[in-house]
């Protein structure tokens, strides 16, 4: 073959690669729906495999690209749709539930077993029936029985910040909040004192760095299973590591097994999964046995260390920089101990607190998306009803803008936890406020979630003034790396004994 040939081949190669791409670049604007022209392989997401920003900023810039109540993207190689109305949400949350059943985050089932078996990746149907079975584990009257688990570290907690004042007045308060929510999930879900405050080589705290570790390579890893879940599998990519794994089921079998053999109880999340254990289960009906247990207790302890640590942390920091809203909370929290003492009732009696947490989740959601795939053809709402959605569509949401926009939220990045009084909540569209999500997939552990960044917020204020210090960041920067919102650095805070 001559050289004019080869090269006719390879312009006859190019076109049509050319072709290709700019058919499917077309994918969205032949429907006449607003959308961003893909780059090759990557699509719109350049950025975010650069890492310029937080996954959850990278998210947010979709919505700031465009005022209608959709974008149409492309996640990689795939045409995708990016939705920013209260209505539509709630359309697809909500209404629709039916057509969006699924999430579009996927694991590889055969080498991720705690991964894969939990609620927040299991597909329909047994999504459905787990969600079922699961959901009367957190009810309020059972979280309310784990509250003294949860009040036990608080003592620590204080414990713990007293130690450290013999030494230094400053703390990585991120570091400190992880430590404590460490120590309440392993003791509610496991039934375990991880001793995380006293032992610095924890494993469970070990465990919990390592499945959120802000490490470029892992951030991809995580980043896969909600953006590129056909690669999760193909690249052995997993949530719980094969250590982390064999630790955790080692861990909870221990004491599950011992709690059968024994009849004790201790009113936690081992005692629930007992009795659905032993709930009888018609032919075809999901079974509470073997990994399915360990991996609610897995997919417990890792989300609800991270979320709640955020939380706490991100609340220290907002009221040391704002010693007004501090002082005010503080009274309250004072003011109701000593009516009732630390007490569930006390805590829930707390409304300013409320305030502040409900503010902080809002400046400082820990998921700031969320992900639903279109499960059979869908007809958008207006203005786009001309619109059949594919089965196979990928739908994205950004919780942080909407959080963000000053048309719900005037003055966004201001902290004013008054945008949570009665009146002010009910004036807003419901669907602009989704820390834990929407609908029937939304957050199933919110009510523990809260009680646990609220009982380590009043063990902390009560006896502590937390001031920022030379240290201290203003503004906090967000980590580029991080899959979910986390500060860059940690939060060094100072505190001095009240």
């Amino acid at each position: 073959m001559n050289l004019y040939s080869t090269l006719f081949l390879i312009g006859i190669l190019i076109a049509t690669l050319i072709y290709y791409h700019v058919r499917h670049a077309l994918y969205w604007s032949s429907r006449k729906v607003p959308s961003l022209w893909p780059l090759p392989l990557v699509g719109n997401f350049k950025d975010f495999v650069l890492m310029k920003n937080s996954p959850g900023e990278f998210m947010m810039s979709f919505y700031k690209k465009t005022e209608e109540p959709a974008l149409g993207i492309f996640v990689f190689h795939r045409p995708s749709l990016f939705i920013r109305e209260p209505s539509w949400i709630k359309s697809i949350l909500v209404k629709d539930f039916n057509k969006f059943q699924d999430r579009v985050s996927s694991t590889d089932g055969h080498n991720d077993a705690l991964g894969s078996r939990n609620l927040f990746r299991i597909k329909n149907p047994l999504w459905k029936e787990m969600r079922t079975k699961l959901t009367p584990i957190f009810s309020t009257a059972k979280i309310k029985n784990m509250f003294p688990l949860m009040t036990q570290v608080g003592e620590e907690f204080t414990e713990y910040l007293n130690e450290m004042l013999k030494v230094k007045n400053t703390d990585n308060m991120r570091e400190a909040c992880a430590k404590f929510t460490t120590d309440v999930i392993t003791s509610c879900a496991f039934g375990i004192q991880a001793n995380s405050f006293k032992d610095p080589k924890a494993e469970f705290r070990d465990i919990g760095r390592r499945i959120f570790a802000a490490e470029y390579l892992r951030a991809l890893e995580i980043s896969a299973f909600f953006f590129f879940p056909e690669v999760v599998s193909l690249l052995g990519f997993k949530l719980f590591e094969k250590y982390g794994t064999k630790f955790l089921r080692q861990s909870f079998n221990e004491v599950f097994n011992a709690r059968v053999k024994s009849g004790t109880t201790r009113h936690d999340l081992v005692d629930m999964l007992i009795d659905l254990k032993n709930i009888k289960t018609a032919p075809g009906e999901l079974k509470f046995e073997g990994d399915t247990l360990v991996a609610q207790a897995a997919v417990f302890f890792a989300a609800g260390y991270e979320a709640s640590s955020g939380a706490i942390s991100f609340t220290l920091y907002e009221i040391a920089l704002q010693p007004e809203i501090q002082n005010r909370l503080r009274s309250e929290i004072l003011s109701k101990i000593k009516e009732h003492g630390i007490t569930y009732d006390a805590i829930k009696e707390m409304r300013y607190l409320d305030m502040v947490v409900c503010e902080t989740l809002r400046k400082y959601p820990t998921l700031p998306f969320l992900d639903r795939m279109c499960l059979s053809s869908y007809q958008l709402p207006e203005p786009y009803e001309h619109v059949i959605l594919e089965p196979g569509t990928p739908i994205y949401l950004s919780i942080l803008a909407i959080h963000m926009d000053p048309k719900y939220y005037p003055n966004p990045e201001k902290y004013d936890p008054e945008r949570f009084s009665e009146s002010m909540k009910q004036s807003r569209d419901p669907y602009t406020y989704m820390p834990f999500g929407a609908g029937p997939h939304n957050c199933i552990g919110e009510r523990f979630g809260l009680l646990q960044t609220k009982v380590g917020l009043v063990y902390v204020l009560k006896d502590f003034l937390v001031k920022p210090c030379g240290k201290t960041r203003i503004p906090l920067l967000l980590d580029s790396k991080a899959m979910f919102l986390a500060p860059k650095g940690g939060i060094q805070l100072q505190f001095e004994r009240i």
